[in-house]
């Protein structure tokens, strides 16, 4: 579950990062870079380039490299759940309703502030649930 929200999650945040870059006439550069990494990665440029069939060498290259990457960082699934529960979880599930909230608290009828502290309650809910049971893999699964 944390795996899923921390994909979902970085989604949202290329404004953000935007924004926040010193230099902002190279950011397009750098997302065109890290787009053309996860084209590479989704096989797209495998398709385009050898005449819509699957090049056998380029996805053992890619799943040697990918395959590298995760063995060089131990437990990497659990710390991606670890970081997706306890981060993203409140970036995408748990701010977004209670800012919606705070900003429109006037204007809202009953349905418009269940909904937000339904959403806000069950960010939290997976949040902290997620957030256990990474830290229970990550410490406890090998002992």
């Amino acid at each position: 579950m944390g795996v899923a929200i921390y994909s979902f999650e970085g989604v949202g945040m290329v404004l953000p990062l935007e924004s926040e870059m010193k230099d902002k006439d190279k950011f397009g550069k750098v997302l065109a870079l890290t787009m053309a990494f996860i084209s590479l990665m989704y096989e797209i440029v495998e398709r385009r380039f050898w005449g819509g069939t699957y090049c056998l060498w380029l996805r053992w290259l890619l799943v040697f490299f990918v395959s590298l990457v995760a063995l060089s960082v131990p437990n990497f699934a659990d710390f991606l759940s670890l970081v997706g529960s306890g981060v993203c979880c409140a970036l995408g599930l748990v701010l977004p309703p209670l800012f919606h909230f705070l900003v429109f608290k006037d204007e809202m009828g009953w349905k418009g502030w269940s909904l937000d502290v339904g959403i806000g309650v069950l960010g939290i809910v997976l949040g902290v649930s997620g957030t256990w049971y990474a830290l229970l893999e990550i410490f406890f699964a090998n002992a």
